[in-house]
């Protein structure tokens, strides 16, 4: 939003204040600058040339060449199209060699077909305003600049961000801001309207005039006639322009000047339009308005309008009808002011799509008690402007509910004690007084009781907090020492359950995994993944494929993988997410998910089961791995198997059921933990770091025949007990066959690594090794070489 300081100068004396001083001032104790504008900037070169003589390009029947006197710059020949009819005589605003427009053009003397041209006519758009019309000047201002004719063209802007007005919507107007302004700089400030200057007999009847909405809170009105409707001045049409609104006609520029000055939105009517008096209501069902902008827009009984005994006129608070506008040929008038209901205005600007700049402000709260300012002021300047114009009805008021006003006691010590700051009774009076809020002391007590103006008792200014905001920032948000609060400091409490899933992430992405954040949300298909189809279903989800939430962190990492498992060949992935049950707490679930393509599941649910048994080491937990009692629809009726920890079922791991797969031939296995089920058995094991040997790996197989009973678990943990040197125990292949082993038996083979910290191995350091692995295994499990079984059986 933008500030004219000009127009800022008219209710405060800031000529002695630097521009800059003013956005920086703004910044610490109001609202933020987003940069400081010089309007002149766009008018440098540009004069005001009376036009000598004209005459037909000769190159050109759409071309004309003129001679204009520009003053000192002295007469320049400039070539023009005919969009306008010049006419000899005539001031116009030119351009001449260096000027640069708010347009984008560059003038420079150049020749135009044939012929030289020193300038250019500027329209009002290529100067920068909103409408396409051509500035006329009087004869006086011959030569000079356009900043020097018009002061508005030599304005300085201040642009505010609008998002820090939007609880100060006092802010939205020049008035409110020069009270600020006055404020900051300890600046007398004048805002009171000459009120006396209206004189309206008293005999005058007040216009017709009825609410019948509580959404609406004030409505004044009055009816002028014999008014004369023509372009405004330059330099208001420069004032509006500046602060980007477009200059329309007189009548109507007063509504936007009362807009842009007083903050307040008003509206003119064509009194010949109105049928009757006005009325505000709720439009009725179906009722349409063709408004200003020329678009119909369909109504319903939540809008509030204007209507007369037969029509809509305006939407409320939005936009005005095309119908009762006010044209060339309007004599007489109305204004309206009204204040309309926030949140009402709010909801049919969004949903008709409509935002106006007077539904903008509407929308925070307005001041209801500058309504009737606004109508004064905007008649006040009519009959200055047309001559002949007169009041023919009473100023008519309907305010039904006035607001209460707001009292709040305040504590000077509050005040020191929230802001860290030292700041004496007689500062704080003196800021919220400057403020315009009224103070006083509570007899027999050194307590504040502070009145809220009407400006700040729009949802703005309601608790002591809020005071003492206003005297913090009074002084500069800068003058707040920056020191930390003299507190106890505490270690957080520890969350175990994140620390075990950030160590499982770290464990899991060790093993090459990938993690996977997928939706909470699943369709109503997923009730045939598990045996309980009782889900929790939102009531506004998406479409109809996340309208639950899931029970499973599987059924959404299976309808994802088809596509990335064509794609990539293979697939290790893991999630730590929330499931929700039906009935009790949410739960927080593990999910290991490897899919292969032409894979063999049974080697893959092995792998997983391997890993998951070293997730289990290096947390602490010894786990037992049973063979499911119990496989949910989504689970392979084989092979799958439950993971207990001293009797507590914690999950499953499990291959993906032949029907839900939806990769033919891919071998899919997964396994689903409750981290919380776990999360008691984690014991903190201490993390030792050992320096890795520079020495070469020595490699051995070793292939074992034992009972199948054996738990390849308990091998493995017998192997890297016997031996220092031995780091690493892979199972690469199991083998059953009972025409070679026996109905009872089975070949596991495994690849050992061995590895010194303090030499290189030599063969009889590994034969050794390896001699004693099989001698313990041989002793434990009677597990036996499977060439010394063979020679043995054959």
């Amino acid at each position: 939003m933008k500030f004219s300081r000009n127009w800022l100068r008219e209710f405060i004396d800031i000529q002695d204040i630097d521009s800059q001083k003013i956005g920086d001032s703004l910044t610490l104790h109001t609202c933020e600058l987003e940069e400081i504008i010089e309007v002149s900037q766009n008018f440098d070169h540009v004069f005001a040339g009376k036009l000598l003589e004209v005459k037909s390009h000769e190159n050109s029947d759409k071309l004309h060449v003129g001679i204009f006197d520009c003053g000192k710059k002295g007469k320049k020949q400039i070539v023009f199209g005919n969009v306008f009819d010049l006419t000899v005589g005539e001031m116009y605003p030119v351009a001449l060699d260096g000027a640069k427009l708010a347009s984008g053009v560059e003038i420079a003397n150049t020749e135009v077909r044939g012929v030289k041209s020193e300038g250019m006519v500027c329209t009002c758009s290529e100067l920068g305003m909103k409408q396409e019309t051509l500035l006329r000047f009087n004869e006086s201002d011959t030569g000079k600049s356009l900043p020097e004719i018009i002061p508005e063209f030599g304005d300085i802007l201040f642009d505010i961000d609008n998002k820090s007005l939007t609880h100060r919507p006092d802010l939205m107007g020049h008035r409110g801001m020069a009270r600020e302004l006055g404020a900051i700089f300890s600046r007398s400030f004048q805002a009171d309207l000459d009120s006396k200057n209206l004189e309206i007999d008293e005999n005058l009847k007040p216009f017709l005039l009825k609410i019948e909405t509580e959404k609406c809170r004030r409505f004044c009105a009055i009816k002028l006639e014999n008014v004369t409707v023509e372009p405004s001045e330059i330099a208001t049409q420069a004032r509006l322009e500046n602060v980007g609104i477009r200059a329309i006609s007189n009548l109507v520029d007063l509504t936007n000047l009362s807009l842009a000055g007083l903050g307040q939105p008003m509206h003119v009517f064509d009194a010949d339009k109105i049928k009757g008096g006005i009325t505000i209501r709720l439009a009725k069902k179906g009722e349409k308005l063709l408004a200003l902008d020329e678009e119909e827009y369909e109504l319903t009984t939540e809008d509030i309008v204007v209507a007369d005994d037969e029509k809509v006129l305006s939407i409320a608070g939005i936009m005005g009808g095309l119908e009762s506008s006010v044209t060339k040929d309007t004599k007489n008038i109305v204004f309206e002011s009204a204040n309309f209901d926030a949140t009402s205005i709010r909801h049919t600007s969004a949903r008709l799509g409509l935002r106006s700049e007077s539904s903008m402000r509407y929308e925070k709260s307005l001041d209801p008690e500058q309504c009737k300012d606004a109508i004064i002021e905007a008649t006040q300047k009519t009959l200055k402007l047309c001559s002949n114009a007169k009041i023919t009805t009473g100023i008519a008021d309907v305010y039904p509910n006035e607001p209460e006003e707001i009292l709040i006691d305040l504590n000077p010590e509050q005040v020191r004690k929230l802001s860290g700051i030292e700041i004496s009774n007689e500062e704080i009076i003196g800021s919220l007084e400057s403020l315009g809020f009224e103070v006083w002391t509570e007899e027999g007590t050194t307590n504040l009781v502070v009145k809220v103006p009407s400006w700040r008792a729009t949802k703005d200014v309601a608790i002591a907090e809020d005071l003492v905001e206003e005297v913090v920032r009074l002084r500069g948000f800068d003058a707040v020492p920056s020191k930390l609060p003299s507190l106890p400091v505490k270690p957080p409490r520890r969350n175990k359950l994140r620390e075990m899933e950030w160590k499982i992430r770290d464990l899991l992405m060790s093993e090459g995994r990938n993690e996977v954040y997928l939706t909470s949300f699943v369709g109503p298909k997923d009730p045939e993944w598990i045996d309980s189809n009782e889900h929790i279903t939102i009531q506004n989800g998406a479409n109809e494929e996340y309208e639950k939430l899931r029970r499973t962190l599987v059924s959404n990492a299976v309808r994802g993988m088809e596509s990335e498992l064509r794609t990539q060949g293979k697939l290790n992935l893991f999630e730590i997410g929330t499931i929700f049950p039906a009935m009790g707490k949410e739960k927080r679930n593990l999910l290991l998910f490897s899919a292969k393509m032409n894979g063999d599941s049974v080697q893959s649910f092995f792998e997983q089961k391997s890993e998951l048994l070293r997730i289990f080491h290096a947390l602490g937990v010894n786990a037992e791995i049973k063979s499911c009692a119990n496989p949910e629809k989504m689970d392979h009726p084989v092979q799958c198997a439950d993971v207990f920890i001293d009797d507590t079922f914690i999950g499953k791991i499990a291959v993906l059921h032949p029907t839900k797969n939806p990769v033919r031939g891919a071998s899919v296995v997964y396994t689903e933990l409750n981290l919380q089920l776990l999360l008691p058995f984690v014991c903190d094991v201490e993390i030792r770091y050992q320096k890795s040997s520079t020495f070469p790996i020595v490699r051995r197989d070793l292939s074992l025949v034992m009972k199948k009973e054996v738990n390849q678990a308990d091998l493995v943990s017998e192997m890297t007990k016997v031996s220092d040197i031995l780091v690493s125990v892979d199972l690469f292949d199991v083998f059953i066959d009972k025409n070679k082993l026996g109905s009872e038996n089975k070949n596991l083979a495994f690849h050992l690594a061995f590895q010194s910290q303090e030499k290189t191995l030599d063969e009889i350091d590994v034969d050794t090794a390896v001699s004693r692995v099989e001698e313990v295994l041989k002793k434990k499990f009677n597990a036996e070489l499977r060439l010394a079984f063979d020679q043995k059986k054959s």
